[in-house]
């Protein structure tokens, strides 16, 4: 399943993804893997030239949840009206689109209309395409469960509610499954951060008092009926430079940034509507599948993304005709030069991996997806569509208290085809089985760091952690000081934090906490540090780092008692000689020095 998880956060998955995506069905797949499996090479640098034009020099993208409704638009309301006061905002609509931009584009206007008559036709188009495909739900997970077996994809769909597949690709470039206005306020990137710097309130856009830098926000916020998450309506504050000397990644033309915008709220042309039907189509597939396995392996992604690949494949073709089966399928040719970097069967959940824009790692995604649905496609070929049905339940059967397990998945296919398993080593880069692959990757990465090519680092430690059978925390430590080492420690930092959001239980959320304060403080960033800090002393009460992480809580919330009890109990558990101790005792020594003396007994 691919990666932009569902909080509307359109711009930000894409900018932390890069090119590829992995997945959960919480979310949908990206415009940019659509733009990267349609080999549409020209749309992908569009794109990202206007993610880096909005941004511009200087400026940080966050992952931000946004309000909610009314309380998102009267924000943006009230940022219109009080900055249209300081610098005048000139207005063109056409249809339910909306565009707010400042006097000093007013000579743009001509542009400015001709991209609102476009978008509002493409619209109106898509919004007959999506009523289409919710008339067809019903067929399609009919036949998804016949291919995979039992009722899950029917069920799935119907408990859902009527804003099932809103919730599947509202937020996903599909602006026909969102409801009510969208608006933009084009406004000047410096002029816009002034405003910030004077206290004036921008939706989405910010400066960090740490770092003195401009942050921008950008997101489809979402609302909720009927306790489902929907799109109901989009509001952006788009930065855009409007004149001046064109720096290194930045966009001057308007028309260009309109067309990336464009690929953004649309995600393609209207050519490529087999794309955008099979994305829903995956989605439900793979789920359906995960529900009949009754568990989802570490290695699985092979076998649940190679299986629905086929599956959309097939309903494609039956529901609407050869051709648009046609643009879903994949070309392998484009990853021959990858085949022994793919490890299929070493393929990690989604919920095990950290994402990156490493190119190598962006195009092994893209090859996974493309070997694993040849490979499944193939089964079907020699054994026909029932295959698939028979593979999931012996899958079932040989695994564990009747759920599938790593082993299970590959002994059931190898009970169909015998050969599946020498074809396997086609992927695998060392001869010799794990062990070679773990001496290979490892000598890969100690020659990688030695010369410090940090990428590559990452790229061998990546493999070398799916080697694992099961899921090591201190992996994620030391992938994320190879990141940071090659200038990459936003995507850790932002990889952390999705982990922390997606494990289970207070333990090992306690446990992937310890890792993300160490990463901090080594960044010398306390303040995040600080605030995870009871995170983890609710689990460990002695971790040092925790502790040294509310001493420092403690003292920016001017808490001094708080901060001499932490810090005494941090000289407790750390050595004399140790960093974390001489910074206990300076707390306490400053707080002697400049409160006086608190915490009498």
């Amino acid at each position: 399943m691919y990666d932009v998880t569902f909080q509307g956060q359109v711009l930000i998955g894409l900018v932390k993804q890069g090119y590829s995506c992995n997945c959960c069905f919480e979310g949908k797949e990206c415009v940019m893997r659509r733009f990267a499996l349609a080999r549409d090479v020209k749309k992908l640098v569009i794109l990202v030239a206007v993610i880096v034009a909005i941004g511009a020099l200087g400026v940080d993208w966050a992952r931000g949840e946004g309000q909610r409704g009314e309380a998102r638009r009267e924000a943006f309301d009230a940022f219109v009206r009080d900055y249209g006061q300081e610098l005048k905002l000139n207005e063109a609509r056409r249809g339910r689109f909306r565009v707010m931009y400042q006097e000093k584009l007013s000579d743009k206007r001509e542009e400015i209309e001709a991209w609102l008559v476009k978008v509002d036709e493409r619209d109106r188009g898509d919004r007959v395409e999506a009523a289409v495909l919710a008339k067809d739900l019903d067929q399609i997970t009919a036949m998804i469960d016949g291919l995979v077996g039992g009722h899950h994809a029917e069920t799935v769909a119907k408990s859902s509610s009527a804003d099932f597949l809103k919730k599947l690709l509202g937020v996903n470039g599909t602006l026909s499954f969102v409801e009510g206005e969208v608006v933009f306020a084009i406004v000047d990137r410096n002029d816009v951060f002034k405003y910030v710097q004077k206290g004036g309130a921008v939706p989405g856009v910010s400066i960090d008092p740490e770092t003195g830098r401009g942050k921008v926000e950008v997101s489809f916020k979402v609302g909720s009926e009927t306790g489902q998450q929907v799109i109901d309506g989009v509001e952006m504050v788009v930065p855009v430079e409007t004149g001046g000397g064109v720096r290194q990644g930045e966009r001057k033309d308007l028309v260009d940034a309109f067309e990336g915008l464009t690929l953004l709220l649309f995600g393609g042309e209207e050519e490529d509507r087999g794309i955008g039907r099979g994305v829903a189509i995956h989605e439900i597939a793979e789920l359906a599948i995960i529900r009949r396995l009754n568990a989802q392996p570490l290695h699985s992604r092979w076998f649940t993304d190679g299986m629905a690949e086929v599956v959309t494949w097939l309903v494609l073709r039956d529901v609407y005709g050869e051709e648009m089966a046609q643009q879903w399928e994949r070309d392998t040719e484009l990853f021959g030069d990858m085949l022994s970097e793919v490890d299929l069967l070493r393929w990690e959940k989604k919920g095990a991996q950290i994402e990156t824009k490493i190119e190598t790692i962006s195009r092994l995604g893209q090859a996974r997806y493309a070997f694993a649905g040849e490979e499944f496609r193939r089964l079907v070929d020699v054994y026909g569509e029932d295959v698939i049905k028979q593979i999931i339940g012996n899958a079932v059967e040989m695994g564990e208290q009747r759920q599938a397990t790593d082993t299970s998945l590959v002994a059931a296919v190898e009970d169909v085809d015998p050969g599946f398993g020498e074809r396997m080593k086609r992927y695998m880069k060392y001869e010799g089985g794990q062990e070679a692959m773990i001496k290979g990757y490892w000598a890969e990465l100690l020659e990688a760091r030695k010369d410090e090519r940090w990428d590559e680092a990452v790229a061998a430690f990546m493999h070398l952690k799916e080697q694992r059978d099961e899921v090591v925390l201190d992996d994620y430590a030391k992938l994320a000081e190879l990141m940071r080492n090659g200038g990459r420690g936003q995507e850790a930092e932002q990889g952390m934090l999705k982990l922390l959001k997606g494990v289970k239980g207070e333990k090992n959320k306690a446990n992937v906490g310890r890792i993300l304060i160490r990463f901090y403080l080594q960044n010398n960033e306390n303040g995040k540090a600080a605030e995870l800090s009871d995170l983890v002393l609710t689990v460990y009460p002695d971790d040092e780092v925790a502790l040294l992480g509310r001493v420092l809580k403690m003292m920016r919330l001017n808490k001094y008692n708080q901060a001499i009890l932490t810090a005494e109990r941090l000289k407790r558990v750390a050595k004399p000689d140790s960093r974390a101790y001489e910074i206990a005792e300076s707390a306490e020594i400053w707080i002697h020095e400049n409160v006086g003396l608190v915490n009498q007994r």
